[in-house]
């Protein structure tokens, strides 16, 4: 959202970002989707829209991307606490905490 309002604003707004600009996926917001076997009552899930990454290229470098300030939790997926206290004094070493995502590797 914060890189939509930038492209959408001034020019002088992104006078040292407009090199990253163009890296940005293409996103179109947030999608509410039913869950399907939920409950009639249970909320819907909220999804991001963003570009199919492979879209039109003939050769991929594949990136893992964490995105979140916390990127573990225990009992989630079989993780254990002590597995979830290790990945949360790595998530503080790096910049989940602070940006919200990290690059795990290509």
């Amino acid at each position: 959202e914060q890189a939509r309002s930038l492209l959408q604003g001034p020019a002088h707004a992104r006078r040292g970002l407009q090199p990253l600009l163009s890296f940005l996926l293409d996103y179109a917001g947030v999608a509410s989707c039913p869950v399907e076997g939920a409950h009639p009552n249970e909320a819907p899930n909220d999804l991001l829209v963003m570009r199919n990454m492979r879209d039109g290229c003939k050769k991929l470098r594949m990136l893992d991307i964490k995105i979140g300030e916390k990127t573990a939790s225990a009992g989630w997926q079989g993780k254990s606490r002590m597995a979830a206290l290790k990945q949360d004094c790595l998530d503080v070493l790096t910049n989940s905490k602070g940006e919200g995502f990290r690059l795990e590797g290509f």
